[in-house]
């Protein structure tokens, strides 16, 4: 018999044959001593039903897994809805970071809230991922046990919907406010970084994703609209003379990751603010100068009127204020 960890798996595992035939199977433990005593009585018992000093156990009726529910979800939910294949993408990897975590032969119905607790705590401390990536990953694997509401798996308790941990990750995910307008015109103002000056004008005066503003180029500016990278939506687009002071040195900056996170960790030193908030900020600001989300939404590349209003665009408290002053001015 051998005794293994699986990779991203808390559990450990035994392999052995019966009859010829290799079975894998988890010791349901994260002790090693326990582990051993386990797979000791394993081997036990086969030693005994070979010899004839015990009758084999009668099959039992095959427990449904973490395996076959996640298969089943993916094959009839994700690889059938109308995302793009980067979103299709998260869900796999989100799903696949929980199975291997948790084993893919444990049985649904074991899964509990304190393995719902430990797998947040690994996506933090092991894997180091950010809160809302985190947020949107247990978003994910909450859907796949609803999807196991249905007759094949008949499952009535969804342990992403009580986990303490998941509900802090909810609270955390809230909508937040933009970052307000004069302090992102500070930064590019005062910041003595050059690209980082001519970056953070592009994202300021037109609302572009980070990806987004790193693949701009002149000619759509000229056209008046640009496709995005990832859902290839085309938004209007206006070349502001902030943008156009700098000409063609504000087009291709940062292409890749790493130094569009340090620009990112820049502007956040130096406004408290994360640098994808001034996306929100252009977002915000187009809401007060256009009478409809309708008008607004061909500014922002956004494919629904909901994912603007709810998720991105926020009145800021001032501009609201000033808004009913000028209202009521003559009252």
């Amino acid at each position: 018999m051998n005794i293994f960890k699986r990779k991203c798996s808390k559990y450990y595992y035994v392999s052995y044959y019966v009859d010829g035939k290799r079975i894998k199977k988890c010791l349901e433990t994260t002790k090693k001593s326990e582990a051993i005593s386990r797979a000791d009585a394993i081997n036990k018992h086969i030693f005994m039903v070979k010899n004839g000093l015990i009758k084999p156990e009668k099959k039992k009726k095959k427990k449904l897994t973490i395996s076959d529910l996640t298969t089943a979800y993916i094959s009839n939910v994700v690889d059938k809805n109308k995302k793009t294949e980067g979103s299709k993408d998260t869900d796999r990897r989100s799903i696949s970071r929980f199975v291997d975590f948790i084993g893919e032969d444990k049985p649904i119905k074991k899964i509990t809230v304190d393995d719902v607790n430990d797998f947040i705590d690994h996506l933090e401390s092991t894997l180091g991922l950010a809160e809302t990536t985190m947020h949107k990953c247990s978003q994910i694997i909450k859907s796949v046990f609803d999807y196991a509401s249905n007759p094949t798996f008949k499952i009535k308790y969804n342990p992403f919907e009580w986990a303490q941990k998941v509900k802090q990750l909810s609270k955390k995910g809230e909508k937040q406010l933009p970052c307000p307008w004069d302090l992102v015109i500070d930064a590019i103002d005062k910041t003595s970084n050059v690209k980082d000056k001519m970056f953070w004008t592009l994202l300021a005066y037109t609302g572009m994703s980070n990806i987004d503003a790193t693949r701009v180029t002149p000619e759509d500016f000229q056209r008046g609209y640009y496709k995005r990278s990832k859902t290839s939506v085309r938004f209007m687009i206006w070349l502001h003379p902030e943008i156009a002071k700098y000409g063609d040195a504000i087009f291709g900056l940062y292409q890749n990751k790493n130094t569009r996170d340090g620009s990112a960790r820049r502007f956040k030193a130096r406004t408290g603010w994360q640098l994808k908030s001034v996306r929100k900020t252009f977002a915000s600001t187009l809401l007060t100068q256009f009478e409809s989300a309708n008008d607004a939404i061909a500014f922002t590349g956004h494919t629904n009127i909901k994912t603007l209003v709810d998720h991105y665009a926020t009145i800021d408290p001032e501009v609201g204020k000033q808004k009913l002053e000028q209202m009521f001015a003559n009252a």
